[in-house]
């Protein structure tokens, strides 16, 4: 293995929590939805179940305005933190078992490696979406093609976990396209259909917006790869189906996050959810 290629992945880690600088806040304006008008549909009678990411366990404020955007509509919420240790296949465990504790119709909502888990918790289980027992997943940010930083990371003997060898690229990709080739076995083309018109995607892409000097160092070394999120490019947070709601202009903590790593402000990230609630409520007939 070359020099840079040891150093890159002990940069990565350091720059998650090593940064001392702070950027001005703002999130960026993006597709026509988000600074769109009119009243935010009611959640009443739903649950949603917010699913966190990668190194959630460090990670305080997560969800924080998401949560309070929701049951302020009316809609109850938990909160899973699936522990970055686990593998992808586990997080997908804890999501079912959530489901399945709950009474009200679900809406899954899952941040970067949170949103693979709840895309592939439906993906694995598509009956869910058909029965109406999960109304709608929304996946924020999702590492569903993997990150080439958790490639370079793996390559690190003592920091291969199944939690992060789960985020690789090609295990992500071959994880995805197994799940798909399945659903495509069991479905019919109608229920295809349907399934994955109750799939929506929010992607992400630092451009002007302000980015959190966390994710800078990373920003900087997956910019030769083309644009991202300062961990993620967008090109990977969607599948070929399913409901794209386009890329925004942010970094990957800016809609989820609400501590040391956000740059955006408690209202920036209301108006983001009830933004994303009104867009989906409108394309659901909520």
């Amino acid at each position: 293995m070359s020099v840079m290629a040891r150093i890159v992945p002990l940069l990565a880690v350091l720059a998650v929590g090593c940064a001392t600088t702070r950027p001005a806040s703002g999130l960026a304006s993006g597709p026509a939805w988000v600074s769109a008008t009119g009243d935010a549909p009611s959640l009443e009678g739903r649950h949603v179940v917010f699913v966190a990411g990668f190194m959630s366990e460090l990670i305080p404020g997560y969800f924080t305005d998401n949560v309070a955007v929701t049951r302020e509509l009316g809609g109850a919420t938990s909160t899973l933190f699936p522990p970055s240790s686990r593998s992808l296949t586990d997080d997908v465990l804890m999501i079912e078992a959530e489901v399945r504790r709950t009474s009200a119709p679900v809406v899954l909502v899952g941040h970067s490696k949170g949103g693979a888990g709840v895309l592939l918790t439906v993906l694995r289980n598509p009956e869910l979406v058909l029965s109406g027992r999960v109304e709608c997943v929304i996946v924020l940010q999702g590492a569903l093609g993997g990150s080439p930083l958790a490639d370079a990371l793996t390559s690190v003997r003592l920091l291969r976990a199944p939690g992060l060898s789960s985020l690789s690229t090609q295990r992500s990709r071959d994880t995805f396209r197994s799940a798909l080739d399945s659903v495509a076995a069991r479905l019919s083309e109608a229920e295809r259909a349907f399934l994955f018109s109750r799939v929506f995607y929010v992607r992400s892409a630092h451009r002007h917006s302000a980015l959190a000097a966390e994710l800078a160092l990373t920003e900087l070394i997956l910019r030769p790869r083309g644009e991202n999120d300062g961990l993620l490019p967008p090109s990977e947070m969607k599948l070929n189906e399913g409901v794209d709601l386009g890329v925004l202009d942010a970094d990957h903590a800016a809609l989820t996050v609400s501590s040391f790593l956000s740059v955006t402000t408690p209202g920036e990230r209301r108006a983001f959810t009830t933004a994303l609630y009104r867009e989906v409520g409108r394309r659901l007939g909520w």
